[in-house]
């Protein structure tokens, strides 16, 4: 073989894990950018007495708005790099968006794919509490801002899980953060378009 055909095998190797880290950097890109948004919000409304989920909502119009094209363009990648990697990586159902496997050991990583996963009270919780969001937002099907506040309730549980209310919270495990971030990531998509729908009263 070749010198030139053993680097084009590489690549090919390579390629999974490339897109990868892709998929990551931009999950992480919007994620952080929606929780400070979120974050802004808050303290808004705890200054002002107001009401943080509406005042969410207004700053999320407003940023759509100044961005528009980027945002779009920054979801519509994420979800095409993320369907690419679903085919060229087997157990991506499983391992929610190869969740930092390079700071686990192969035991660990085993036992993700296993679902044999000891999960600590807090990661049961995390878990849980995002398995109710998803439960609430199919209860509300009918409701056309059942997206909004999915989404303002997904931020809200990175916020408990970043700012706990005592001291150093525990640690929750690392595919719950990433599937949880994945989940803001998709939940902003079907948001900013409920945004373009005409307004209605929020419950």
């Amino acid at each position: 073989q070749r010198p030139g055909q053993a680097s084009e095998v590489q690549r090919m190797a390579d390629l999974p894990r490339d897109l990868v880290d892709i998929l990551k950097h931009l999950r992480d890109y919007v994620s952080t950018m929606l929780f400070e948004l979120f974050v802004q919000s808050n303290e808004s409304a705890a200054s002002k007495k107001g009401n943080s989920l509406v005042l969410f909502i207004v700053n999320l119009r407003e940023f759509r708005d100044r961005h528009r094209q980027f945002i779009d363009e920054l979801l519509q990648l994420y979800g095409m790099v993320r369907k690419k990697v679903k085919v060229l990586v087997p157990n991506f159902g499983r391992l929610p968006d190869m969740v930092d496997l390079r700071r686990m050991t192969e035991e660990e990583q085993q036992a993700l794919e296993d679902g044999r996963v000891e999960r600590s009270n807090f990661s049961k919780y995390v878990a849980g509490t995002i398995a109710q969001i998803l439960a609430r937002k199919t209860r509300e099907g009918r409701d056309p801002n059942r997206f909004l506040t999915a989404l303002f309730r997904f931020l809200t549980l990175k916020y408990r899980i970043r700012y706990p209310v005592r001291g150093p919270g525990p640690r929750v495990d690392p595919d719950l953060l990433v599937y949880l971030d994945h989940k803001i990531v998709a939940q902003t998509s079907d948001a900013l378009q409920t945004l373009d729908d005409p307004p209605c009263t929020l419950r």
